[in-house]
């Protein structure tokens, strides 16, 4: 169905027409579904649709080929007019990254909007089980507080309430745009930001930029070729992120399992990354985290100063777990144990940045110890020699009972150390 705009169209009443429309379909008024299997060929009669696509079906209906394309024509009829000289620019919008980097890449390439870098890396440390993001964001803070043990942070009540803050102040924009590359941490960003936009009734536009056949590095050349290719999230594409968020926090993996053997394609790199996640599980046969697994293999394999087993690590992963630093955590921790698995070649302490800044620390020499080559090898478990205090999604892992990862036949397992 093919409509003309009136004469002095209004944004305002263009977005109440595609609330109309979404609302229509939520009440099962199925005298609008040719209307939208017009325009949306995977459209099913009698499914809800979001708003991000109810907007797509109405400019398509007035001849645009999008929801942007026909904001930025009102905008140029608008800003002719001088009475929205006081209006916010229709064309505004915010783009969430993970982390300074991107946002920096952003700023280079000149990307239309402003930039919102999101620094909290949440495929490390607790996922919370609670539904109010007042209390998530709230333990989150105080896990990077503890974590980290950077001096200058402030309270966690404070790191809270400014993030809640950053993301309440998105709402009045007319558009989010997510920019996601292969990185763990990324993948997860996007099922929370989803989740919370949903959460909150967001009633803009839900874009993203899928850059997760691009390489890892993030510079500006690679942000150039992805500039103006986003696109607007589906009903189905919001529905599952939330699916899988929740399953994510709950007290057992195996709900993420069974979604993650569905083999659902709404997002075409997601499930690949949260296995990845998933194998962060202690393994069945020998006790260790992938990562964990990873940086004894690199020593192994004669990587024996800090940078190298880093460097070692991120070439064995497509879908890493985070930066430099939490590696070095890693590395303490395997030598900081009731049974170590990792020694310093001189029988020294091992220490790393923020703690112990010096030029001396890649000069460090590491080593496995027998007990490292032998939970290695699968000869023993490490859960059996030092156990596990860490945490995995809404797991926290304590005591002598955990949840373990099998991975020639991709399930988990409660297994009790021996």
């Amino acid at each position: 169905m093919r409509k003309s705009l009136p004469q002095n169209p209004n944004l305002s009443y263009l977005k109440k027409e595609a609330k109309a429309l979404k609302q229509s379909t939520e009440k099962r008024d199925y005298s609008v579904s040719y209307r939208i299997a017009e325009h949306l060929t995977s459209y099913k009669m009698g499914d809800p649709l979001s708003l991000t696509d109810a907007q797509f079906v109405i400019a398509r209906e007035y001849g645009f080929t999008s929801w942007p394309q026909l904001k930025a024509s009102l905008l140029g009829q608008e800003q002719k007019s001088s009475d929205t000289k006081n209006e916010r620019p229709l064309s505004e919008r915010v783009n969430i990254t993970c982390g300074d980097m991107a946002s920096s890449a952003l700023k280079h390439c000149g990307v239309e909007g402003q930039r919102l870098p999101w620094k909290d890396i949440f495929c490390i440390g607790p996922l919370p089980a609670t539904d109010d993001y007042k209390t998530f964001l709230l333990e989150r803070a105080k896990f990077i507080k503890d974590w980290t043990q950077l001096e200058g942070l402030p309270a966690p009540e404070k790191m809270a309430q400014q993030e809640l803050r950053l993301l309440q102040d998105t709402l009045s924009a007319n558009a989010i745009v997510f920019w996601i590359w292969p990185h763990l941490s990324n993948h997860l960003l996007l099922l929370f930001l989803i989740d919370w936009y949903k959460t909150n009734d967001y009633q803009g536009e839900l874009l993203w930029v899928d850059a997760s056949e691009k390489t890892a590095q993030i510079d500006t050349d690679n942000v150039g070729l992805l500039i103006n290719s986003e696109t607007c999230l589906s009903t189905m594409q919001l529905a599952h992120a939330s699916r899988v968020w929740k399953a994510l926090r709950r007290h057992t993996p195996e709900e993420l399992i069974s979604i993650l053997k569905e083999n659902n394609t709404c997002f075409p790199h997601l499930n690949d990354a949260l296995w990845r996640y998933v194998e962060e599980l202690p393994d069945s046969s020998t006790g260790l985290s992938l990562q964990q697994h990873n940086v004894l293999e690199s020593i192994q394999s004669g990587c024996k100063r800090p940078h190298s087993i880093y460097k070692y690590v991120h070439r064995h992963e497509k879908y890493f777990i985070a930066g430099d630093w939490s590696l070095w955590a890693v590395i303490a921790e395997m030598i900081n144990t009731a049974h170590p698995l990792i020694e310093t070649v001189d029988g020294r302490a091992f220490f790393y940045p923020p703690t112990t800044m010096s030029e001396e620390f890649d000069k460090q020499t590491l080593a496995l110890t027998k007990r490292g080559k032998q939970v290695l090898n699968a000869e023993i478990s490490n859960l059996n020699l030092n156990g596990r205090n860490r945490h995995w999604g809404a797991l926290e892992f304590s005591g002598e009972k955990y949840w373990q990862y099998d991975k020639r036949f991709r399930r988990v397992v409660f297994a009790q150390a021996t």
